[in-house]
């Protein structure tokens, strides 16, 4: 679950600053963190917000909360005034998403350098100071980032809020994948009934203890709430340590992460799941449910196309007009009408 907007609380609290809730608060945040020195060691070094680089064939969506603001309404396509399927970037929050960033960037409140980032490195330049402002997942991840920045300095502190509106009052943040695990019976099965019974019993509540807890007395102890792990025994079964589940739990068998799993002894448990809620409330819908299978043919080539618009007009290289004018042309002379076209076909479908 991404909450684009995790923060240096630590910072905020020291520059007078609430947590922003709108765009024109989100800048002005940055701006402060970014001049008015909020680590106290009287040098200009630091910057409001930073990312990382998508994964390999991803596109680079760090900043999508910002067109969402300004009006973008699904997470993977858009509709145009006659109501045709388009490309996101087509659409005019984009355009004025990208006007927004571009005065992001221009006043260097964004980290230029944000591009050369893994995710481990971020994270790092959170931890020791260099950023203010970052996105990423939380809900497990809170203990781990909070404990990472205290490690570097025992006052900081991990804050986050909901993602900024825009003018209209829109906003969003996670959006819903159209990806996923499956569990399935092979035609090779001797007895399917059987292995169907087994997946119903696994995703039920008794199962689902099961793959969490093991078997009381033996791989656990508890009453009510208070619970015991035996991780001598539990290692023994294939169970994860700390308190995670059997492998059953999140290979052959999964569920929604608004089950919010966790662990009960994991540190800052209820925090962790604070971040699930508030995330929850912001997923942005997809237009269509599913990848067609041009998507997933050309996928790669249109997304490094993207990528590459995408920084050329956040840093200034392109006009914003022209990047989009000729995003749109390349992006469809390589495949892209014919995802629109099948895109539109499973649109009008309901698929």
């Amino acid at each position: 679950m991404q909450l684009y907007d995790q923060f240096r609380a630590d910072w905020l609290e020291k520059l007078g600053i609430e947590p922003p809730t709108t765009l024109d608060e989100f800048y002005e945040a940055l701006k402060a963190v970014t001049t008015q020195d909020p680590d106290g060691n009287g040098k200009d070094d630091t910057y409001g917000f930073s990312t990382n680089k998508p994964n390999p064939g991803e596109t680079f969506n760090a900043f999508q909360f910002v067109f969402f603001a300004y009006g973008l309404p699904y997470a993977d396509w858009a509709l145009d005034e006659q109501g045709k399927v388009i490309p996101i970037f087509e659409h005019p929050a984009f355009r004025q998403g990208m006007a927004y960033l571009r005065k992001l960037m221009e006043e260097k409140l964004i980290e230029p350098e944000f591009m050369v980032n893994d995710r481990p490195m971020k994270e790092q330049k959170f931890f020791q100071g260099k950023i203010g402002f970052m996105e990423g997942p939380l809900f497990r991840h809170v203990s781990r980032i909070e404990g990472g920045l205290q490690k570097v300095n025992p006052e900081g502190k991990l804050g986050w809020t909901a993602p900024p509106a825009g003018p209209d009052g829109k906003r969003g943040m996670p959006v819903k994948p159209k990806g996923g695990l499956l569990t399935s019976i092979t035609s090779a099965s001797k007895h399917p009934e059987k292995a169907a019974e087994l997946i119903e019993f696994l995703l039920s509540k008794e199962g689902r203890d099961l793959l969490q807890l093991g078997i009381e007395g033996i791989h656990y102890t508890g009453e009510g709430d208070q619970i015991v792990y035996n991780e001598a025994e539990r290692e023994k079964d294939g169970f994860a340590a700390n308190g995670w589940a059997h492998p059953l739990a999140w290979g052959n068998v999964t569920w929604p992460i608004d089950e919010n799993y966790l662990p009960l002894i994991e540190p800052q448990r209820e925090r962790a799941q604070q971040s699930v809620q508030l995330a929850s409330q912001y997923i942005m819908p997809n237009l269509v449910n599913k990848k067609t299978e041009a998507e997933i043919r050309y996928s790669s080539v249109l997304n490094d196309i993207y990528n590459q618009y995408f920084l050329d007009m956040l840093s200034g290289k392109k006009d914003i007009d022209t990047g989009i004018e000729e995003l749109s042309r390349k992006w469809r002379e390589q495949g892209g009408d014919e995802i629109l076209k099948e895109v539109s076909e499973a649109y009008e479908s309901g698929q």
